[in-house]
């Protein structure tokens, strides 16, 4: 052909998945059976002790809400532990099947807190690595590909665990933001640590989950009203004289 016929048109996008947010306990489920799998069949062994650290990654991604892509390229350097903050300002990807490190996302950087028990953890797991090692490698060392790892221990996991079949990586990432908005995160605080270009795409993704705030506001304005009426009585005169 001497043109391409679709040179032009825009692919359909494709249908957005349901997210799925996990409660805390689900996670330390998942993270339980991450580290520990059965054996396996045909003469194949895991690694002998486990899996410890991926169960550490899966808590990791749960708490903090980096993408796969950052938790990919994370490096020693960029975890601070005394001041329990992770910078993340890389991403990894898998592209024509190599494993390529590159900016992230939206091209910025941001600095995440990371929960004490977190870095209760991670104290003994970097213990020894070298300044230029990822944080969370791949079963043999060297880099995590996300595409091996992904169904050869996550979803196995998953499934395993009890968890809806559905749940994805990346709603690792989702109960995060559910965690933030339960605890009361300011959407502004939620957009910073989670990385997202504008505020507006932090509400136009999470923005169902703030229901209960109108609530709240419909009963903050009605004390209002209440403590106005209150104060307009107290210092109203008992009568009036006549004229």
């Amino acid at each position: 052909l001497k043109s391409n016929p679709v040179e032009g048109i825009k692919a359909p996008r494709k249908p957005k998945q349901e997210m799925i947010f996990l409660t805390e306990e689900q996670v330390i489920a998942l993270a339980i059976e991450i580290e520990d799998p059965p054996p396996l069949q045909r003469g194949h062994s895991h690694r002998e002790g486990g899996y410890p650290d991926y169960a550490l990654l899966v808590r990791f991604a749960a708490f903090t809400g980096l993408r796969a892509g950052e938790l990919g390229a994370l490096r020693v350097p960029r975890i601070n532990l005394m001041r329990r903050r992770v910078e993340v300002s890389e991403s990894a990807d898998e592209a024509n099947g190599s494993f390529n490190i590159g900016p992230t996302k939206n091209y910025s950087r941001r600095s995440v807190g990371i929960p004490r028990p977190l870095v209760e953890e991670l104290t003994p797991h970097l213990a020894g690595k070298k300044p230029n090692d990822f944080v969370f490698e791949g079963p043999d060392g060297g880099p995590l590909r996300h595409s091996n790892w992904y169904p050869r221990h996550f979803k196995p996991a998953v499934l395993r665990a009890g968890l809806p079949s559905g749940t994805r990586f990346h709603d690792l990432r989702h109960t995060y933001a559910a965690f933030l908005i339960a605890e009361g995160a300011h959407p502004r605080a939620m957009m910073e640590r989670m990385g997202h270009s504008t505020i507006n795409v932090t509400l136009g993704t999470y923005g169902h989950l703030f229901p209960s705030i109108d609530a709240q506001l419909d009963d903050a304005l009605g004390k209002r009203l209440e403590r106005a009426r209150s104060t307009s009585s107290a210092q109203a005169p008992l009568f009036s004289l006549p004229r």
